[in-house]
C-alpha cells in the first residue's frame, strides 16, 4: 500500500506520467495553445496548437530539448560521433559548403558563412523536427532581419517523428516555413486545421502572440487557422494516432540519399538498406530514452554499445551475419568504420 500510494503521488504531481509498459497508450487529448489554454474548434480567432503545450503536459520537454535532433547549436552538447553535415549551395556559382554547429572538422559554423538562426531554420527548417535554432537558440545571434516576433518560434514538433496518421503531411511543414509561418507549421503539417496566409507577406510591426486577423486573404491578414471539427469528440479531445517507435518512412524524411545529376541511378534500381530488407527498422538500432540521446553506434558509447556494428556482428546478436573478414588485415578494422 505504501509502493502505492507513493506512485499515485507521483503521478499527481506530474513527475511520473509513464506506464513503463510496451503496450501503446492512446493519445486522446486537449489540444493546448502556447498560453496553455484548451483549444476548441470553435474558437474565433483559432489559435494553433502547441506541440510543447500539448505533449509538454505529461513529457518532460525540457529534458527532450537537449537530444541528438535539437542539441546542435547547444555550445554544452558534445560534437558527438562525426556526421553528415549540412550542405549550403550557391546554384549561381556550384559552390557546396559543409555546414554544422557541432565543432566538427573540416565543417563552417553557420555564422562563418553568414547564416544567423532566423537563415539557417528558412533555409534548412523544413529537414528538422524543429527546435534548435528555431526555438532554444533562435536569438543566440543579433540580427536586425529576423522576424520572430512576426513568425513565431519553430518549437520541436513531436510528431514529425512520432506520428503515425497518413495524413502528417511533411510537404505543409515545409511550405509553412516557407511562408515563415513557423508558429503554424506544427497544426497545418498534423492536417489537424488549414492555415490561410502568409507571414512573409506581413510588416515587421506585427505580432505573432496577437489575435489574428479573420481577414487573411489581405496583406494584412495574418495567418488563420481554420481546424477540423470532425476530428474532436464531444469532450473537445482529438486522437493522435502516435508511434513510440518512428516508422521507417518518417525517418526518410530527412534521412535520405541518393545519386545525383542527369546520371544518377534511378530509385528503383537501387536496393533499400541491408538491415530493412532484413526485416530491422531504424530504432532497432538507433535507440533511445527520454532524453532523446541517440544511440549512434558508437562503440566506446557504455551500455549503448552492443548498438554497434561490433556489437551485433562479432557476437551474432539479433542474427546477425558474424563475418570474418577473412584476409583483411586487422589494422583496417581498428582504423576504418565500417560505415
Amino acid at each position: 500500500m505504501t509502493v502505492l500510494a507513493a506512485a499515485s503521488a507521483l503521478f499527481a504531481d506530474g513527475i511520473v506520467l509513464s506506464t513503463g509498459s510496451r503496450a501503446p497508450y492512446v493519445h486522446r487529448i486537449s489540444l493546448y495553445d502556447a498560453d496553455a489554454e484548451i483549444i476548441s474548434p470553435k474558437d474565433e480567432p483559432a489559435k494553433p496548437y502547441s506541440p510543447s503545450a500539448t505533449c509538454g503536459k505529461c513529457h518532460d520537454h525540457g529534458r527532450i530539448s537537449c537530444g541528438w535532433h535539437f542539441s546542435e547549436a547547444d555550445p554544452k552538447a558534445a560534437p558527438g560521433r562525426l556526421g553528415a553535415p549540412w550542405i549550403l549551395t550557391d546554384l549561381r556559382t556550384g559552390t557546396q559548403l559543409p555546414i554544422s554547429s557541432r565543432q566538427w572538422p573540416a565543417t563552417y559554423r553557420p555564422a562563418e558563412v553568414g547564416l544567423t538562426p532566423w537563415q539557417f531554420v528558412l533555409t534548412f527548417g523544413r529537414y528538422t523536427p524543429g527546435g534548435g535554432l528555431g526555438d532554444k537558440f533562435a536569438e543566440s545571434q543579433k540580427d536586425p532581419k529576423a522576424r520572430w516576433k512576426v513568425s513565431g518560434k519553430l518549437e520541436i514538433d513531436c510528431m514529425i517523428c512520432h506520428s503515425g496518421d497518413p495524413r502528417h503531411d511533411a510537404m505543409e511543414w515545409a511550405n509553412q516555413i516557407e511562408e515563415q509561418n513557423l508558429k503554424w507549421a506544427p497544426v497545418a503539417a498534423a492536417g489537424l486545421a488549414v492555415v490561410r496566409g502568409s507571414v512573409k507577406k506581413l510588416p515587421d510591426t506585427r505580432d505573432a502572440l496577437a489575435e489574428a486577423d479573420p481577414d487573411a486573404d489581405t496583406p494584412k491578414g495574418g495567418p488563420k487557422v481554420i481546424y477540423d471539427a470532425q476530428r474532436f469528440d464531444q469532450d473537445g479531445r482529438v486522437l493522435l494516432q502516435i508511434k513510440r517507435k518512428p516508422p521507417v518512412e518518417r525517418c526518410y524524411l530527412c534521412h535520405f540519399s541518393r545519386e545525383a545529376g542527369e546520371k544518377g541511378r534511378q530509385i528503383w534500381r537501387s536496393d533499400p538498406d541491408v538491415h530493412l530488407a532484413a526485416g530491422l527498422t531504424c530504432t532497432d538500432c538507433h535507440r533511445n530514452g527520454l532524453d532523446h540521446a541517440m544511440a549512434r553506434g558508437v562503440e566506446d558509447d557504455g551500455e549503448n554499445k552492443t548498438l554497434s556494428c561490433r556489437g551485433c556482428h562479432e557476437s551474432g546478436r539479433l542474427a546477425a551475419p558474424r563475418l570474418r573478414h577473412r584476409g583483411l588485415p586487422a589494422l583496417h578494422l581498428q582504423k576504418l568504420t565500417c560505415t
